[in-house]
Order: C-alpha cells, then sequence, then structure tokens
C-alpha cells in the first residue's frame, strides 16, 4: 500500500498512457541523426516535466473488433533458446524514453540491475532523466532496495552491444518501426538475448519478419509502472517454451505480476475487457439511461476502482455524445 500511495502520486506527473510521445520521436525517426550520448541517470528527488497526453484509448481504437491474425508460417526450423546467464549483472535496454519506457526502466533498476535507456530523441532523454532520477528514489526508499545504473544513449549500436540479457521496445504503434527495429536489434544482440515488444496493439507474430531468432521474441504489455505492476505476456507464436517462465521469474524478482496468455490475443486482456466497458457505455448514453456524471459516480463507488480515473479516460466518449457532464 506504502509503494501505490508513493507511485500515486509520481503517477500525476505523466499522463495514463502505454505509448511514447509519437510526434517527436517519429519526426525524429524520419528526419534526426544519431548522436552518441551515454548519461548515468543518479537518482534524486527532482520536479518532472509532464509530456503529452496520448490518444491510445481512443474511441475508434477501442470500438474495433479485437481479433487475431495468424502468424506467418516459418519455412526455417526454430532452434532451441537457452536462458541468459547472470541476468541481475547484464543490462535490460529499454528502446523508447517515452511514457512508459522511462517508467519500465525505474522498475527494472529498482532492484539493483542495470538498465540502458535509448532513444533517439534527445529531448525525450532529458525528460526521462529528470523522471527516472525522482522515481527510481522514490521507489527504492519504499521497498528499502538500493538503485542499479541507468544509463541512456541515442546509439542503437552501442546498446545492443553492451551484451543485454533482454531488449524491451517501446516505441511508436507503428508496426513498420517496431519491425525494422525488432530486426536491426536481432542483428545485434546475444543469441540468448529475449526480444520483448510492448506493443499493445499488434502481436509479435506480425512484427518478426525481419528477425531470424523468433523462439526469443514475445509481447510484454506493461501498463503503468510503478503504480501499475502488472504485465501480461504472450507469445509471438514461435516462442520457446521455455522464454515466457524465465522471464516470469525475473519479473516477479522486481515487483512486477505478470500474467502469462496461452495464446495470441489482439488487444491482451485488460484492453479488451476496457474496450467492452467503454462502448457499452457509449451505448448507455446513446439510449440516455444515464448521463456522464451519474456514470462517473457509479464507477467511482466502487472501492476496487477508486483509483481508476474515469473522468479523464471517458473524456472521449463525453465528447462524441456531444454533451457536458453535468446533463442529462
Amino acid at each position: 500500500m506504502a509503494l501505490r500511495t508513493s507511485c500515486r502520486k509520481l503517477g500525476r506527473i505523466q499522463p495514463t498512457a502505454n505509448a511514447i510521445t509519437r510526434r517527436d520521436i517519429t519526426r525524429s525517426a524520419r528526419n534526426a541523426r544519431l548522436l552518441p550520448t551515454a548519461t548515468t541517470i543518479l537518482p534524486q528527488a527532482r520536479h518532472t516535466t509532464p509530456c503529452p497526453p496520448s490518444n491510445f484509448f481512443s474511441s475508434q481504437t477501442l470500438l474495433h473488433p479485437f481479433s487475431s491474425p495468424s502468424a506467418e508460417p516459418s519455412t526455417h526450423p526454430i532452434p532451441e533458446w537457452f536462458p541468459p546467464k547472470d541476468p541481475t549483472s547484464r543490462p535490460v535496454v529499454v528502446l523508447g524514453a517515452g511514457v512508459l519506457g522511462r517508467r519500465v526502466a525505474v522498475m527494472w533498476a529498482s532492484t539493483g540491475r542495470p538498465v540502458i535507456l535509448q532513444d533517439i530523441n534527445e529531448r525525450a532523454l532529458s525528460s526521462a532523466i529528470v523522471y527516472v532520477g525522482d522515481a527510481l528514489t522514490t521507489v527504492c526508499a519504499v521497498r528499502e532496495t538500493h538503485p542499479g545504473r541507468v544509463t541512456t544513449s541515442t546509439m542503437l549500436e552501442d546498446s545492443c552491444g553492451a551484451n543485454p540479457w533482454m531488449v524491451i521496445e517501446a516505441l511508436p504503434e507503428d508496426p513498420e518501426i517496431k519491425r525494422e527495429m525488432l530486426g536491426k536489434v536481432d542483428a545485434l544482440v546475444p543469441e540468448d538475448c529475449i526480444l520483448a515488444s510492448n506493443s499493445s496493439t499488434w502481436p509479435t507474430s506480425a512484427l518478426r519478419t525481419l528477425i531470424s531468432r523468433p523462439e526469443r521474441l514475445l509481447n510484454t504489455h506493461y501498463h503503468l509502472p510503478p503504480r501499475n505492476t502488472y504485465v501480461e505476456l504472450m507469445t509471438c507464436g514461435a516462442t520457446d517454451k521455455k522464454v515466457i517462465p524465465f522471464l516470469k521469474e525475473q519479473m516477479h524478482s522486481v515487483g512486477f505480476t505478470p500474467l502469462a496468455l496461452p495464446h495470441e490475443s489482439v488487444g491482451f486482456v485488460f484492453n479488451r475487457i476496457w474496450s467492452a466497458v467503454k462502448s457499452d457505455t457509449l451505448r448507455v448514453l446513446q439510449a440516455q439511461l444515464a448521463s456522464p456524471s451519474d456514470i462517473d459516480a457509479l464507477f467511482r463507488d466502487f472501492s476496487t476502482l477508486k483509483r481508476v480515473r474515469v473522468r479523464r479516460w471517458m473524456r472521449s466518449a463525453w465528447t462524441r455524445c456531444g454533451r457536458s457532464r453535468g446533463t442529462g
């Protein structure tokens, strides 16, 4: 409870979103030159600058019916994957220093593990340095742990050449960007390195076309750590059976609560349920069964949902219906 209370304050600093600053990252991916930098982040209490909100939970996205595309059949035998040695001393690389990437980095570093936060956007890295310094101090103080060394870099070759045991892709929800990046990473990291995509809308079976070793690839859908610790794990269709049990063990050790899906499902678990909630909310409003303020009050009455900021998440629903919150 103490961690949730402290992390709730951190949660107010950043918007509740599981995507990074898309405009900046996309522009940089197209136009910017990679400038080599390396920065060590030392935990300290500092103020953070809010990042622009994401439109991930838009009504168009959530009202789209979920369906799982079939994975492309492999024409080559899939080799066996063996767990990496010394995962506590080898770094975790997080690709994308946006709203979610920086939070994932904090959790993996909160038990003394080394983390490399990689981004081609120096502005995103500068903002991440401030956030990580503040959040890592808070999380380690509450959990009575020692922080690991967090470094930042704009050079993919340097990050992937540091012998990581896992690379977490947390880039914009653009399949071409993700496919290209995962293909580059696959060619740079050791054979035992796990490749994890944080995509919440694209299963890794649709992102593995440029990867030579799909047995180490999977989805890891983080929500909003350190406040929300659940992570949904999902196979790419060719993931080695030893990857998910190994990763669950590592996640438990740093404070995550992993949930392994038995097979691929676009939208995972939480997003599919939340999609249904938003869709039926729109239907209730269309049928004039309740006002927006009545629905807000109803959800806040449930103790398990008091921390859910229904007003902010449902803003798109109210806008689509053309009503203010207080109208009937």
